[in-house]
């Protein structure tokens, strides 16, 4: 049973529902959502990637199934588990993004699902039926990763957005500039730094991290 592949992708259209990902001199074909592609590099990149596979063996086959991220391998797994939806409609469920997706079946709204090609009605109904609860709880731990993730990795900003948004500091760090390098006199001490408005929450998950919580 093939749960994980390390390697490069030889093939990937998105003309088509599965990519060659090339392991130890062997080619795999693996069905990918449109967002686990997305994420992937370019055909005979030297690039390295890791994918989370499914391995669904029928009497005739043996079909990989394959995800980015360990929450797209979740969310396959919680459709399959509804009767009647195969692995194949489950990866067309996630060429959506996964909270607007689970955000729909939470409220009901069926019209984000069925515009999902290959999708219908009555497969939509009972997903919405079967899922609904669990679908809450997921989508409360997808938010609860993206705050985790926000905390631990604030967006970066460049040089040229700082300076926009603090135009009286760069004025004053090129006037010291100016200073330093023309003999001036010497800079005056530079403002204490202010903390970052994330460090609670990186405190708080850096202690979950070491008590083994997460």
């Amino acid at each position: 049973m093939i749960t994980e592949l390390t390697g490069q992708i030889k093939f990937s259209d998105a003309r088509s529902a599965f990519i060659v990902i090339e392991a130890h001199g062997v080619g795999y074909e693996v069905f990918v959502s449109a967002v686990t592609r997305a994420a992937l590099p370019f055909p005979n990149s030297p690039d390295v990637v890791t994918l989370k596979v499914k391995t669904v063996a029928s009497e005739n086959s043996l079909t990989l199934f394959g995800f980015a991220t360990q929450a797209e391998y979740a969310a396959f797994l919680l459709f399959t588990r509804v009767p009647r939806v195969g692995p194949k409609v489950a990866q067309k469920l996630l060429s959506l993004p996964l909270i607007p997706l689970f955000d729909a079946i939470v409220k009901g709204e069926s019209e984000k699902l069925l515009s999902v090609n290959g999708v219908g009605k009555v497969t939509v109904k009972r997903i919405m039926h079967e899922l609904h609860d669990q679908a809450a709880v997921f989508l409360a731990s997808l938010y609860a990763e993206e705050s985790l993730t926000k905390a631990i990795r604030p967006a970066v900003v460049s040089p040229g957005e700082w300076k926009a948004k603090h135009p009286a500091e760069n004025a004053r760090l090129e006037d010291l500039f100016r200073k330093r390098h023309s003999g001036g006199p010497a800079p005056v001490p530079a403002p204490v730094p202010v903390p970052s408005p994330f460090a609670s929450e990186i405190d708080e998950a850096e202690k979950a991290l070491d008590e083994g919580n997460i």
